[in-house]
């Protein structure tokens, strides 16, 4: 028997090239991963449409279903604790279309399959939320905008 090859979700990460507050550009060469969450999770989806087609022969015979892929779509969402140090970041890139990568890693002595998706997402959504005595919490969520690649480590 073998084991999977397993990781640990702090080795995962959301990255954006945040826009230079204030002045509406963004800094495309250096992304700044988005510390504090403690879960992070990547969506590949594809949309698509039903047709059914009956048989010729057998008029009786229920149809059977087609698929047409119209579409494909990425999503990413994470949550975690409150980081007070970026929320000038946050603040600035919230609906905003930017450049994103959302990275893959694993333990440097074990590398089987690292890299990272990049590609533009708008952050549509996020909630900041806090009870008595507990520590506040962020919840995100990105959509894609256009096309998403996969990078390789190198």
């Amino acid at each position: 028997m073998s084991d999977p090859s397993i990781v640990k979700g702090q080795y995962f990460d959301v990255a954006v090239f945040k826009p230079a507050i204030g002045s509406g550009s963004a800094d495309t060469t250096t992304p700044t991963i988005l510390c504090g969450l403690t879960t992070r999770n990547f969506t590949h989806q594809f949309n698509t449409t039903d047709d059914f087609i009956r048989d010729c022969e057998d008029k009786e015979k229920a149809p059977v279903r087609v698929v047409n892929v119209n579409g494909e779509q990425f999503d990413i969402s994470g949550s975690g604790l409150y980081n007070r140090a970026q929320a000038p970041i946050v603040r600035a890139i919230v609906g905003k279309r930017l450049k994103y990568r959302f990275i893959v890693g694993e333990p440097a002595d074990d590398e089987v399959d690292a890299g990272y998706y990049e590609g533009y997402f708008v952050l549509t959504n996020r909630q900041v939320g806090g009870a008595d005595g507990a520590n506040v919490t962020d919840q995100f969520t990105w959509i894609s905008d256009g096309q998403v690649l996969w990078h390789d480590a190198a």
